[in-house]
């Protein structure tokens, strides 16, 4: 199979980053045994990235400012101005689509990304609950099919990827939290797009 040309706007897609402050809701700080005012974490994480692969070190950081939570990593969800995000969604697409930004408007993005950090009262009727890592990595290979069928009228090439691809194709995006690996990635999606580009 021929696969494209490294594209620099592809690169440039997968590059990008957000910096983004997690402040715990200032509601449940009490609630959760905090005595002080818990100060918000920051983080830059890729736009291509989920929030799921982000929780488990946000939860670190607030359980080791002093706050008493013991349930599991899907009990924890995040809002902006009082809208639950979904974890399904891509990061960068949730800040577009939340921000209203549009980078042909001569108003600056707001960055930090203020995003609220929840470790109760789940909105189940809002939200899907995120189980672990490896339900995000089934709801990811799901939208992967998705798009495959509204691209090529059915889910063929998805569908004809080994578990090793299947799994290079997840490590590519997992592993962009830490070390941005675009050549994991790249391979595999390469490989399931058309074979055929016109410029």
């Amino acid at each position: 199979m021929t696969t494209a040309p490294q594209n620099p706007i592809t690169r440039a897609i997968w590059d990008g980053t957000l910096p983004i402050k997690f402040s715990l809701d200032a509601t449940e700080a009490a609630a959760l045994g905090a005595k002080t005012i818990i100060e918000p974490y920051f983080a830059e994480a890729p736009r291509c990235s989920y929030f799921p692969l982000l929780t488990s070190q946000i939860r670190k950081y607030f359980v080791d400012m002093a706050l008493n939570f013991i349930g599991d990593d899907a009990e924890i969800w995040y809002d902006v101005d009082g809208t639950p995000l979904k974890w399904h969604y891509p990061i960068g697409l949730l800040f577009d689509l939340h921000t209203g930004y549009r980078p042909d408007s001569n108003s600056p993005p707001p960055l930090p990304w203020p995003v609220t950090v929840h470790f109760k009262n789940f909105p189940a009727d809002k939200l899907i609950r995120a189980q672990e890592i490896d339900a995000t990595q089934d709801f990811f290979m799901s939208m992967i099919k998705e798009a495959d069928f509204l691209r090529n009228g059915s889910t063929k090439k998805v569908m004809n990827l080994s578990k090793n691809d299947q799994t290079q194709l997840w490590d590519g995006l997992w592993s962009s939290i830490l070390y941005y690996d675009f050549s994991h990635f790249i391979y595999v999606s390469d490989s399931i797009r058309c074979s055929v580009y016109k410029f």
